[in-house]
């Protein structure tokens, strides 16, 4: 089974191919990236091909801008742990593997990604991007191994089952490439200082730095008709300029004097035509052109969503589907400091939710479904897409939406509902089918072991080990000496799929194979992931040894704004900029703010519920504090706190490295010895899907 999917990608290429057996897991080739827009549809394939443990191959057919734009974009957005985790090959001819490939005499042997900016080849000719090539990306992700650099006219590619056929290009294009790409590698060495104008101005790095810089990164097309942060709609701008800049195209006065040093950039491929024509246009923007920069917002274009959508006006015939795109939502939270970390809890799903609905209806009241019609209608007006919550905004009579210049401003509203954190929160509980047991086979000799066949005994054929879990049973049974106890136990697939046609199959199964004396099933099923209260304290059932109960963490961290700000940045860091040394300056933190954040996490393991979590490592937080605050490089100190903040998510992975102040490297493991569970209240609570109704059962 084939799927292909055309992202739009205007005048480039950007398609995704998926393959492999109907119910099985699908292998993915990504052709092309698109353009600067793209990016983000590039990032949301790597982030679902991780999702769903499946592998990606890249292949980029020639590297001219928009084909390559929305890669180098998009790729930085994914976390190097993803991107490696999920990338086989990408398939991309560069200077480095041609030179060495064809054994070109007296070309330069060093790597293009040191060397040059990303070098693109057309029938149109060679241009260089202002972005950070692609090259440089994916050795900064960490797999730049993965490169096959040299791909050539009657070479025959298998990935995962499928033949790419190269048809194009041949070697001798290839040299060409490189010869020209070389040219590009000299004319790097070469610095440009200044401007081309009759009073040059040297550019201080140091102040571009500076929040009060006298720089400004401005728009070439202004933000109040399209949102584009793309480096073909970028530019540095003195800031006593900027500010006396209105929300239009470059006055002629600028073009005039700049044009013949942009035209000099634009020649020695320094900016691209798209970014030349934009700097040098002179007539105003059509209709077409505005109301297509609002659809571009408010109308999703991806054919999953409108698979979606189509879907619902199906079920719901009388609705409204509004459409919402992400970077809105996320500009939203951005203008208005409303914080946002995944490292803290589970809420910002729901507060997403809101925002989403929030966003999404202003916009849609803004301009209506119809942007083309409310463009002949309100061109004239002073409108800006990037500054619609400055204002009232109406639908008929209603007010929507309280602009900032009135009273009872809708954001402080917004605020509250964003403040609470007493959002209900459940997880989906269920009993496993399908798949009976790991298919590898044990010797004979196993009493424990599954037989091969009803009448094969296990002892004397082997048999079947790890049975796959269906559900628990809570169970009383007699112990050593004779007292009655109770385990949480697990039952397997094959066994319950027996147990629907011979009830007493379970109690056969528990004594017979798994030891126990005179059970008695007080509690079946109890379901995966089923939320369970011992000794008041809410945790998640996610299985069982012979020996332990395990479970996950079901208790949600509350912080105040102040360390969620702080938990934040240090998440951002994390993420985007590891493989650099943390400077406070840029990442916005202080030794100081960690120390405190370790304190205060410190105090919820002792003064909180988290004081009763299982393996809570409140001793190894109290001995490793001076070892921790004596620590003077930031980063160190930033990886410590995301390790202790494990230890408050509510994942099935609940243990942590704490080497670095004393622990062990695989702290926090929440589990319960069976033995122990007479001794604590054992209460099992079920759940309706939205969390509104609950009951409690006491187990023990």
């Amino acid at each position: 089974m084939v799927d292909i999917f055309m992202f739009p990608a205007y005048e480039g290429d950007c398609i995704l191919i998926r393959y492999g057996e109907p119910n099985g897991i699908k292998h993915n080739i990504l052709v092309d990236g698109g353009v600067d827009v793209n990016a983000r549809d590039i990032a949301e394939i790597i982030e679902f091909v991780y999702s769903n443990e499946e592998r990606i191959d890249i292949v980029i057919t020639h590297i001219d801008g928009d084909h390559i734009q929305g890669l180098i974009s998009g790729l930085n957005m994914v976390s190097s742990e993803k991107l490696q985790a999920c990338l086989s090959t990408i398939y991309f001819n560069n200077h480095r593997d041609i030179v060495k490939s064809l054994k070109l005499s007296g070309m330069s042997d060093k790597g293009a990604e040191d060397s040059i900016k990303t070098v693109v080849y057309s029938s149109n000719g060679y241009s260089v991007s202002e972005a950070k090539s692609l090259l440089e990306i994916l050795r900064d992700k960490g797999v730049g191994d993965k490169i096959d650099g040299f791909v050539t006219m009657g070479r025959n590619i298998e990935i995962a089952g499928a033949i790419l056929n190269i048809i194009s290009p041949s070697e001798k294009e290839l040299k060409k490439l490189a010869i020209e790409w070389e040219s590009e590698l000299k004319k790097e060495d070469k610095i440009i200082t200044g401007y081309a104008t009759e009073n040059p101005e040297q550019i201080d790095i140091d102040e571009l730095m500076q929040k009060n810089s006298k720089w400004d990164i401005d728009h070439i097309y202004p933000q109040s008709k399209i949102k584009d942060d793309s480096i073909d709609n970028m530019v540095l701008a003195k800031k006593v300029i900027n500010n006396s800049k209105q929300n239009k195209l470059l006055s002629p006065d600028i073009r005039i004097k700049m044009k013949k040093y942009w035209n000099t950039l634009y020649k020695g491929n320094f900016i691209s035509k798209k970014k030349y024509d934009r700097l040098t246009r002179t007539e105003d923007f059509t209709n077409e052109e505005l109301s297509g920069f609002i659809e571009r917002q408010i109308v999703e274009t991806r054919q999953s969503s409108k698979a979606v959508a189509e879907l619902l006006n199906r079920l719901y015939e009388h609705s409204e589907i509004v459409y919402v795109k992400a970077g809105l939502v996320s500009d939203f939270r951005h203008d208005n400091k409303l914080l946002k970390s995944r490292r803290i809890n589970d809420y910002h799903h729901a507060k997403d939710a809101f925002l989403n609905i929030v966003v999404g209806n202003v916009y849609n009241a803004k301009f209506t479904s119809n942007p083309r019609k409310w463009i002949k209608e309100n061109r004239g007006t002073n409108y800006s897409i990037r500054r619609v919550f400055d204002y009232n905004v109406k639908r008929g009579n209603t007010v929507v939406w309280q602009g900032v210049k009135d009273a009872g401003h809708s954001i402080e509203a917004i605020r509250k509902t964003m403040a609470r954190n007493d959002i209900l929160y459940t997880e989906y509980t269920y009993c496993d089918k399908g798949e009976l047991f790991n298919a590898t086979l044990v010797r004979k000799g196993n009493d424990k072991a599954i037989n091969l066949k009803k009448d094969l005994d296990s002892v004397k054929y082997g048999g079947y080990n790890t049975p796959k879990t269906s559900a628990f049973a809570f169970i009383e049974f007699d112990g050593k000496k004779k007292e009655r106890k109770n385990h949480i136990v697990e039952i397997p697939v094959y066994i319950v799929n027996i147990a629907s046609r011979q009830p007493d199959t379970i109690k056969e199964y528990l004594e017979q194979k798994k030891g126990y004396k005179n059970v008695v099933v007080k509690k079946y099923p109890i379901k995966k992931n089923a939320l369970i209260k011992v000794d008041g304290y809410l945790a998640r059932l996610r299985g069982a040894t012979e020996k332990d109960v395990l479970l996950k963490n079901a208790v949600q961290l509350v912080l105040r704004d102040e360390y969620s700000e702080n938990i934040r940045k240090v998440e951002k860091y994390l993420e985007n900029n590891i493989q650099y040394q943390a400077d406070s300056k840029f990442e916005g933190f202080t030794q100081e703010d960690l120390n405190d954040l370790y304190d205060e996490l410190y105090i919820k393991l002792k003064e909180s519920i988290y004081n009763k979590r299982p393996a809570n490592q409140l001793g190894t937080l109290e001995k490793g504090r001076e070892k921790y605050r004596a620590i003077g490089d930031l980063r160190e100190k930033a990886k410590i706190i995301n390790n202790i903040l494990a230890l408050f998510q509510c994942d099935a992975t609940t243990s942590t490295n704490l080497k670095e102040i004393g622990g062990t490297a695989n702290a926090g493991n929440m589990a319960y010895n069976k033995n122990t569970l007479p001794t604590k209240k054992l209460i099992l609570i079920h759940q309706s899907v939205t969390g509104l109704f609950e009951t409690e059962e006491e187990l023990v």
